[in-house]
């Protein structure tokens, strides 16, 4: 199989000739397709069916649409498929740029007349000539090719399964730019910037009244959402998230309904994983706790995602046999996805080079601004830190799978990605660092107009109110481009917003005023002692003394601990050594968290190790040096730093079953499978009832046991 990507050719091989328990799989798609973990559908067919062997085979490649998918499809079936797994519908029409799909689709075809195969490279990138067409055509045309697939794989009797694909509901705004030259969705964004969420919701919905294009009207509907899941109402705003997707290109939800009723009506595997994620999802609506960009899911949910298409596949095999006779399957575990899961960044990369590189510029990108947040929420020291974004950045567009390429332009659209930056982080109310990041951007390219504009909303949330009209008097010249120069300027005019009024209380007989607590009763001399010495010990800077100390205080009466620190507290007596002491902890913690999010492998285990040598027994970061060490194959050292863990039995059953689960793993690598299977017991004793982890250790152990 040859495959190219970036203009560079990769061949894998797979034997054509098949073992008589071998069943081969083909997975079909895009982007989706090609980073889904073959390793995970292999490992969660072979639990179902353990008397055969799988062979998975990824035929997904980067912006595959259904066209190419069919092209796939049919080709793959002389390859004696025993299934074929479609992940399509990402990709249809996705880039909105008519201009590069022209010229990519000129490049495709000379290629093709080159290379003497004329008709097939019009197959290909005969429609990108059309440019970009309607929600409904672009839905009739995929569901025509996806209809195709199913025929073309009945006509040779190979069976075909569909899967709705899942999108980051919550966390991914439309494509494109906010509307905010029109005046009621600026007005509504105001109220919404404030946290009024309640006034910009009605702000949102009158100015869809209106009956705006479908581009602004989906970001109405989508910052409307926004509004409604920070007020609680969840199934409301579920509900328009989805209708701000209906407005896009692809219209996902359209897309996937698309897929069901094609299985309903040809009888093909209905795999949904769209519903999968948005059970996992919070509330019901998946976010960045399961996506890496809009599409691209975290690759601890391939797990999730293998469960839920090994389901349906046992559930068709009722119908007919698909792999399997019916009565060969074993029941599938239900799978929930891990909680901290890392991410790699790398969809993430390709997204904001891509965003960036073929984006208007007028305004800044919403989807760029969405994956900025979410790279602040993870590590809130990157962004602010413009020496270490740039070199993290293009370690990751050096080796993505998509954009090697991006790395050699990344000067050139720096002063651009400054901008995104600063711009995400004056959404997260830093607006210093905002305005520090667009003077960086304005200095390396001045042309920027619209970082000026959002300089001078900076410089209001900062309070220089003067010298933001000062700035947008300079660009009322810009007045017909941006029409919000204006209306910023009559807002910060009218000076902060005014609190909003309540009506006053019906008049009432005064309440009596309550009487304060009694103070908690002193704990004897005795009691505070202890203490007493653990903040001496602090205070000297025997940090590592100290922390050692109160570990042991904890363990031996932890309530006796809890009220003399309590009393110290109330009477402000000196316990801010205590105090800091933690609080560097959990900076360290929270530092190397992100490094280690980021890829900064090495700098993550040099601030985990300065978390040990202050407190040796810090589970949390004894857990994330493990997790370092297993990553580039110390297991033996991965299982000595997770014993020292079990060992000391931390109160938390969740922090214990953890670490007894992460050993099983070390030790199952280690080569010994009835350690691992002791601890993956004694976690499932030890844990919680309803621990999170339950069903996967389950599964791990029963696999264990069938397969030691």
């Amino acid at each position: 199989m040859q495959t190219a990507e970036g203009g560079a050719a990769t061949v894998s091989r797979f034997p054509k000739a098949k073992g008589p328990i071998t069943r081969r799989i083909f997975v079909v798609g895009g982007s989706v397709a090609q980073l889904f973990g073959e390793a995970a559908l292999k490992r969660s067919l072979e639990s179902a069916l353990p008397g055969y062997e799988f062979e998975v085979i990824g035929c997904g490649r980067s912006a595959y649409d259904s066209a190419r998918d069919l092209l796939t499809v049919e080709e793959v079936l002389d390859y004696d498929p025993d299934l074929i797994v479609v992940l399509s519908g990402v990709n249809e029409v996705d880039h909105p740029l008519i201009r590069s799909l022209w010229l990519r689709a000129l490049r495709g075809l000379a290629r093709g007349i080159l290379a003497g195969r004329p008709l097939r490279a019009w197959r290909i990138f005969g429609p990108d000539l059309r440019g970009v067409p309607g929600a409904g055509e672009v839905v009739a045309e995929f569901e025509g090719n996806v209809s195709r697939m199913i025929r073309a794989a009945r006509g040779r009797g190979v069976p075909i399964a569909l899967c709705p694909l899942p999108w980051n509901v919550r966390g991914m705004p439309p494509k494109g730019e906010l509307p905010l030259g029109r005046r009621a969705f600026f007005d509504a964004w105001i109220a919404f910037e404030r946290g009024e969420h309640s006034a910009a919701a009605e702000g949102f919905r009158r100015f869809l009244s209106a009956g705006p294009p479908p581009w602004e009207a989906a970001f109405g509907r989508f910052f409307l959402a926004r509004c409604l899941d920070r007020l609680g109402l969840h199934p409301a705003a579920k509900a328009e998230y989805e209708a701000a997707a209906l407005d896009q290109i692809p219209p996902m939800p359209a897309v996937n309904r698309a897929l069901r009723r094609l299985a309903a009506d040809e009888g093909a595997v209905l795999a949904d994983f769209e519903r999968t994620f948005q059970e996992a999802g919070a509330d019901g609506i998946p976010g960045y706790d399961l996506f890496e960009d809009d599409v691209h899911w975290v690759r601890g949910c391939d797990a999730m995602a293998a469960a839920t298409l090994t389901r349906a596949l046992a559930e068709a095999a009722g119908r007919s046999a698909v792999l399997a006779p019916r009565e060969d399957w074993e029941p599938v575990p239900g799978l929930r996805p891990p909680a901290g899961m890392a991410k790699t960044w790398d969809a993430f990369t390709y997204r904001v080079w891509d965003a960036l590189r073929f984006g208007s510029l007028n305004r800044f990108s919403e989807r760029v601004i969405g994956l900025l947040g979410e790279v602040h929420r993870r590590n809130p020291y990157l962004l602010r830190d413009g020496g270490g974004l740039k070199p993290w950045l293009r370690a990751r567009l050096e080796g993505n799978v998509w954009r090697s390429d991006g790395a050699a332009g990344l000067e050139a659209w720096w002063p651009e990605m400054e901008g995104h930056a600063g711009e995400a982080l004056l959404r997260e109310g830093r607006a210093g660092d905002a305005l520090r990041l667009f003077s960086s951007a304005l200095k390396e390219n001045g042309g920027l107009d619209y970082v000026r504009v959002r300089r001078a909303v900076a410089l209001a949330a900062l309070g220089k109110t003067a010298e933001a009209l000062r700035s947008l008097k300079d660009l009322e010249r810009l007045g017909s481009h941006y029409p919000e120069i204006a209306y910023y300027a009559e807002v910060f005019a009218r000076g902060p917003a005014a609190p909003r009024r309540t009506p006053p209380p019906a008049r009432r007989e005064a309440a009596r005023p309550r009487a304060a607590p009694p103070p908690a009763p002193a704990p004897d001399r005795t009691a505070l002692q202890p203490l007493r010495r653990i903040i001496a010990l602090l205070r000297r800077g025997d940090v590592r003394e100290g922390l050692a100390a109160y570990r042991s205080e904890v363990r031996r009466d932890p309530a006796a601990l809890r009220a003399a620190e309590g009393y110290c507290a109330a009477r402000a007596e000196a316990c801010a050594p205590l105090t800091q002491a933690r609080a560097r902890l959990s900076r360290l913690k929270e530092e190397g968290m992100g490094l280690f999010t980021g890829g900064d492998a090495a700098g993550a285990a040099r601030l985990f190790d300065e978390v040990l040598s202050l407190d040796p027994l810090d589970p949390d970061a004894l857990m994330s040096r493990a997790a370092l060490s297993a990553a580039r194959g110390d297991w033996q050292g991965a299982k000595d730093l997770l014993d020292r863990i079990v060992s000391e039995e931390p109160d938390s059953k969740d922090t214990l079953a953890g670490a007894l689960t992460a050993r099983a793993e070390a030790l199952a690598a280690l080569g010994r499978p009835e350690e691992a299977a002791r601890d993956l017991d004694l976690a499932l004793r030890k844990a919680p009832r309803d621990w999170a982890g339950r069903t996967a250790t389950e599964a791990d152990l029963a696999r264990l046991r069938r397969n030691p």
